[in-house]
């Protein structure tokens, strides 16, 4: 639901001054009408409610959310990369060569991107049900992994599938997390620190791992991601709300799914205050029971709108019919490609140059994710400096030269002329959702300093390329991985950031669609490096891998010119 009178600018999340999250269920329901003496429309306090996240959750509700939805993202790359070290103790329990213990790596990767579309239904039915299920699809998987008999070589391919499908989705999840519960002025840190969560993954991830299997055996890693898992499932259930609007004001969805069972208890516990302060009131003037009572609700109703929302791959797609949304998957899809091709035979070239064991070469991994981390936190402060500049622009521009029939007054006050003074607060207010996609600068406000971050990955790839290539003191290319890491988590932030404004409210569909386009790009790239590498060697394949960056960097400036043309013209049609 949308309010012609709410835009998407809000007050930022630190300006909070209220201490309790407002209950949607409760906000009675009135009419408004407009001042201009215009036809009455029917709003609603929920709506205004639903349309305002600054003012639906209070500042350390955010602070618990944004905690759990980066725990929750970092699981992913997490359990994706803490499998690496142990592989040739897996090929020799089970009995088969490295190589087809490699095919549980490809297949990882591939339900990786793959799942997202079918688990990605939390635009539809909410955030916090889909959590639910992925954490309990990831955490079976990993019980059977750790109880994998020898000699089940088909077992271990099934269960890491399944693995990889309840753990793929997390990611889109949070970030739609963050797109509900944040402004576009307020959103480039917090979404920074979500994928702060999912970067740090394949740092930790392969040091665990070789200390895990070293000490104690291959079976206990996945003993310690069910664990990790069966954590993050309770934090879930306990604290998480529903930060959907649509689907916290939809009564079919049952009470434990749209809501904390610290919220429900919370609730409980005042309704039977009211109901002993009621029992000594006069019959007359008792108030009748608010009880969810919204219609039948039965468990088939239900199920048939979980599986319509969850498993329909092709109700995201309609991305594509947005160029601009497409220039900006492959302009982040071609460099994570050339990332993973650049980590995937990270061990085996360190192993076979300097002479590494297993776990001083996954060590090695601590640096790149380092650096992903880091440039995710800096690259969100950036993005919301250069928001806040060309928002305040827009609005200085908009009151001197109103136009598109947008007035630079606040909607719902007077008329106002074109010489009127603006008002004190951003103009982006007067605008509905749909106006401000059309008429936002956003690609100004975003992609000012992404030429930077495109050059300094690019930069990298090319000296540690030719830095392994020849031989080169062990601290460079070390260092220099920590160079690339930090290249990469930059542009992947400000393109992620991108991406979701464009679509608005579908924060976790473009994430899945981001995540299928990048990971069958890692896919390729990483099916065809130690080809590249026997063929041409380690310098040249980073100096193609360098040159891809380059080009993939030109695609952000097509976006820069024409991507406010082409969401305009859509507006106006």
């Amino acid at each position: 639901m949308e309010s012609q009178a709410s835009g998407i600018d809000h007050p930022p999340l630190s300006s909070h001054s209220h201490s309790a999250d407002v209950d949607l269920e409760s906000v009675p329901i009135s009419k408004k009408t407009g001042s201009d003496g215009a036809k009455a429309k029917q709003e609603t306090d929920v709506e205004n409610a639903l349309d305002s996240p600054a003012n639906v959750f209070s500042k350390g509700r955010v602070a618990i959310i944004i905690f759990i939805a980066g725990l929750a993202a970092f699981i992913s790359p997490f359990t994706a990369n803490i499998f690496l070290p142990a592989l040739p103790d897996v090929a020799s329990d089970l009995g088969v060569s490295i190589d087809k213990v490699n095919l549980s790596v490809f297949i990882y990767l591939i339900a990786q991107g793959i799942s997202p579309m079918f688990l990605g239904g939390s635009d539809a039915m909410g955030r916090r049900g889909i959590y639910l299920t992925c954490f309990i699809i990831y955490s079976g998987a990993n019980a059977g992994l750790a109880n994998l008999p020898n000699g089940d070589f088909a077992g271990l391919l099934v269960l890491r599938f399944m693995q990889a499908c309840g753990s793929a989705s997390m990611v889109a999840i949070g970030i739609g997390v963050v797109s509900d519960i944040t402004t576009p002025a307020s959103r480039g840190s917090l979404m920074a620190i979500v994928q702060a969560g999912a970067t740090l993954g394949p740092a930790v991830g392969p040091v665990i791992g070789g200390v895990l299997s070293g000490a104690a055996g291959w079976r206990s890693i996945f003993w310690f991601t069910f664990a990790l898992g069966a954590l993050v499932l309770l934090l879930t259930l306990i604290f998480l709300p529903e930060t959907l609007a649509t689907a916290r004001a939809n009564h079919h969805i049952p009470l434990p799914i749209r809501k904390a069972w610290v919220d429900i208890c919370t609730e409980r516990k005042q309704q039977q205050q009211q109901q002993q302060h009621q029992h000594h009131r006069p019959a007359s003037l008792q108030e009748p029971s608010s009880a969810y009572e919204h219609g039948p609700r039965t468990i088939r109703s239900v199920a048939i709108r979980v599986l319509h929302a969850c498993w329909s791959p092709f109700r995201a797609l309609h991305v594509f019919k947005q160029p601009e949304v497409v220039l900006a998957l492959f302009a982040v899809g071609l460099p994570f490609g050339c990332f993973y091709g650049t980590t995937v035979p990270l061990s085996d070239q360190f192993q076979s140059r300097y002479g590494l064991s297993t776990l001083q070469s996954g060590l090695i991994f601590i640096a790149p994710g380092v650096g992903v981390s880091l440039s995710s936190v800096v690259a969100g402060k950036m993005l919301d400096r250069s928001f806040r500049r060309v928002r305040e622009e827009f609005d200085q521009d908009r009151t001197a030269k109103p136009q598109d029939g947008i007035s630079p007054s606040p909607a719902g006050s007077a008329a106002t002329s074109p010489t009127t003074v603006a008002a004190p607060t951003s103009l982006l207010k007067a605008l509905s959702k749909e106006e401000t996609t059309a008429l936002f600068p956003f690609e100004h406000a975003r992609l000012a300093y992404l030429p930077l971050w495109f050059l300094l990955f690019a930069a990298a790839l090319l000296a540690y390329g030719w830095t392994l290539e020849r031989n080169v003191y062990l601290a460079v290319p070390i260092i220099l991985t920590f160079f690339v890491g930090l290249g990469l988590g930059g542009l992947f932030s400000i393109i992620n950031c991108i991406q979701v404004d464009y679509v608005g409210g579908k924060g976790a569909s473009i994430t899945a669609i981001n995540n299928l386009c990048r990971c069958l790009l890692g896919a390729v790239f990483s099916a065809i490096v130690q080809s590249m590498i026997a063929a041409i060697g380690v310098g040249w394949s980073q100096t193609v891998f360098a040159g891809i960056t380059l080009l993939s960097g030109l695609l952000p400036l097509a976006l820069w010119y024409f991507g406010p043309r082409w969401r305009r013209a859509r507006w106006t049609k």
